[in-house]
């Protein structure tokens, strides 16, 4: 009886564990502008000032060595590279986002707080245990005007659990992109 009670408490936490969690709620403004198809969107991410552990993003990958500061570059635009690829599949019927500078809308992502997760967790416990995490805004700029058109916070939005550091942070792009398409398609 022991056990069973044991294997069920364990499967209560490894399912509860595999949600991907976290919220992103509009502060401010309307995302119905990019509902439009024919509107395109450019996105940049911002880790400047961003928080890792209580250290600053250099500090935290200094201390974990040379290659993590390295690689810091390249792991970021594979996160951008799939917070793309997510968005357009999600909001296919709305803007998309295009490479380049050039959009009638730009989606600036400010990291305020990272936790890059557990590749530990990840193999040990799977179903999205270990998964990283982001807080901080998401702002719509419109291009033309310059003006702000919504403003969202991030709040511990997490992904899954690949046994990778890029891989939990891509994971976790594509929930947030999964998040932004889903308020897209509720706006009015």
């Amino acid at each position: 009886m022991k056990k069973v009670m044991t294997l069920a408490v364990l499967l209560v936490m490894a399912l509860t564990a595999s949600a991907k969690g976290g919220d992103l709620n509009i502060v401010n403004g309307s995302l119905t502008a990019l509902k439009d198809a024919d509107k395109t969107i450019i996105v940049a991410f911002d880790y400047n000032g961003a928080m890792i552990e209580g250290q600053s993003v250099m500090e935290y990958l200094k201390g974990r060595g040379e290659q993590n500061v390295k690689d810091w570059p390249n792991d970021n635009k594979e996160v951008a590279k799939k917070f793309v690829s997510s968005f357009n599949k999600n909001n296919k019927k709305g803007a998309q986002i295009v490479d380049g500078d050039k959009g009638d809308y730009k989606i600036v992502i400010k990291a305020e707080k990272l936790d890059f997760g557990s590749g530990a967790a990840s193999v040990v416990w799977g179903f999205g245990a270990g998964g990283s995490k982001i807080w901080g805004t998401l702002t719509v700029i419109d291009q033309n005007s310059g003006n702000t058109i919504c403003t969202l916070e991030i709040d511990e939005v997490d992904g899954g659990s690949s046994y990778t550091e890029v891989g939990r942070r891509c994971d976790t792009a594509e929930h947030l992109s999964e998040l932004l398409a889903k308020l897209i398609k509720k706006s009015k």
